[in-house]
């Protein structure tokens, strides 16, 4: 049967609360270590970056998959960390460009910067849930 985008928001309802939960949470503690100095603030995003994946995939209350991300992205930092930081400095050098084209030529420019550092996100959350997929098992 195939399923359509209406269909796979409205089979998608009950989580997001918890989700949107998870977001708050997360937001409020990489804030926190953003407001100490920079790198505790990457490093809590880099230790909560699979909290959503494992929330939606396995059933997990918000607590569990926050400590579960936690280990998981602790104990393979060799597998994540590359792709977490080329992810995070691509799209800081496509946002700090779209400030800069701004400025200087037409809007079109930093609506398609915009555009693929939102295309970077997305390949890198799709690797992540893969990513986790595959831990899982």
């Amino acid at each position: 049967q195939a399923t359509s985008a209406i269909r796979a928001l409205g089979a998608s309802v009950h989580i997001l609360p918890k989700l949107l939960i998870l977001f708050i949470i997360s937001t409020f503690v990489i804030l926190i270590g953003l407001s100490f100095y920079f790198l505790p603030g990457i490093f809590l995003t880099y230790a909560l970056v699979l909290s959503p994946a494992i929330l939606i995939s396995s059933q997990k209350g918000i607590i569990d998959s926050i400590t579960i991300s936690w280990k998981i992205a602790l104990a393979n930092i060799k597998i994540i960390l590359p792709a977490f930081l080329f992810a995070i400095s691509v799209e800081f050098l496509l946002y700090a460009l779209t400030i800069e084209m701004a400025m200087r030529s037409s809007i079109v420019v930093s609506i398609l910067l915009v555009g693929a550092g939102n295309l970077i996100t997305a390949y890198f959350l799709v690797y992540l849930f893969r990513f986790y997929m595959l831990v899982k098992q």
